[in-house]
């Protein structure tokens, strides 16, 4: 069994996995608020998955604060992991490294452009992780959209209690796209990293058959310059980069970066979503549009507008294919099944 270092343990993501996967892995817990980071032994762990964060703060939170907790934090456990023998690190960032809503749908490959602290600070530790990655460091860095499941808190328990108290919502026909992610899949992605951690040289698509873009503008040119060789002594291409390093491309697509987007298997409306979490709740709500509602909303309460009418979503199709070998595999929970079980304290 491996040896896990797991942080935000306390949160409903640290919870799920620490219920489901203690019988497959030694875990142990760190927290930055109750233990001491000086007296933190690394001995004998193998992964480290950091969930520990800052996350966005509605009433706001400092930009020192947002640097502290996941930039100097994050850097600092991962320093000390290098230095320790750890072999692989695993980071929980967000798609807010992208920037707010969009009607395209992001990709690994979709330039970075966070517009807030809690965004800015998530891509500068995604940064200066990558800085300290090497052969035998290996770091993978997880994009996630809202992580939902029993115990989620902000936007979905403000959506679900609103559900289970208004019988008639003026939020019908909405077509907006918003991907999610259940923490039962995002868990077992998790867990699928963990097991590919000898293997893990980096996996960022080729957008054709001469070139590669690094995720965030490290841009891979096509060079036949240098060769790389593998366990097996067959000899691969590698591609140089423009920041001196090397990128090999073989069958996986490796190279260097282990950027990952999470998602369900199809993005939901807020229709939808409405819909689902009624069932959910064994409610009737009746949903009905009423005219010039959108713009007045968008008028007066515009971060509201955003969440219920914009769309958020990302593509996911190669990180699926990267972690499970083919297009758009499925994940073990459908939308259907997360949102039951998150009603009814049933997570799996």
């Amino acid at each position: 069994m491996k040896n896990i270092l797991l942080t935000g343990s306390s949160g409903f993501v640290g919870s799920y996995f620490t219920d489901n996967y203690t019988k497959k892995y030694y875990i142990n817990k760190f927290s930055f608020l109750n233990d001491n980071f000086d007296e933190l032994s690394l001995s004998n762990t193998d992964t480290i998955i950091h969930l520990s964060a800052l996350v966005h703060q509605m009433g706001g939170a400092s930009e020192e604060e947002y640097k502290k907790v996941n930039v100097t934090q994050t850097i600092d456990l991962a320093k000390k992991a290098k230095e320790r023998g750890v072999k692989h690190f695993i980071f929980m960032s967000t798609v807010k490294v992208y920037g707010e809503e969009i009607d395209i749908a992001y990709t690994e490959n979709t330039t970075c452009s966070p517009q807030d602290d809690y965004g800015k600070s998530k891509l500068e530790a995604e940064l200066e992780l990558q800085k300290l990655e090497d052969d035998d460091f290996k770091v993978s860095i997880i994009r996630t959209p809202i992580v939902y499941g029993y115990g989620v808190k902000a936007n979905i328990k403000n959506l679900i209690s609103l559900v289970s108290k208004v019988p008639v919502l003026p939020f019908a026909s909405i077509q907006n796209k918003r991907s999610m992610i259940y923490v039962g899949n995002l868990c077992y992605m998790i867990d699928t990293l963990i097991g590919m951690t000898n293997r893990l040289d980096c996996f960022v698509p080729r957008n054709d058959g001469g070139s590669c873009t690094m995720t965030d503008g490290l841009d891979c040119h096509a060079s036949l310059a240098m060769t790389g060789e593998t366990e097996e002594g067959v000899r691969l291409p590698r591609f140089a980069r423009n920041d001196g390093k090397v990128a090999r491309n073989d069958g996986d697509e490796m190279t260097r970066g282990n950027i990952f987007l999470a998602s369900d298997d199809e993005p939901l409306s807020t229709t939808r979503l409405i819909e689902l979490i009624a069932n959910g709740l064994g409610k009737k709500v009746y949903l009905v549009k009423i005219p010039f509602f959108e713009s007045l909303l968008k008028l007066v309460k515009p971060s509201f507008h955003k969440r219920l009418y914009e769309s958020l979503e990302v593509d996911n199709s190669h990180s699926m294919k990267r972690l499970f070998g083919e297009d758009k595999s499925s994940l073990p929970f459908s939308v259907e099944d997360g949102i039951k079980f998150m009603l009814n304290d049933k997570d799996k």
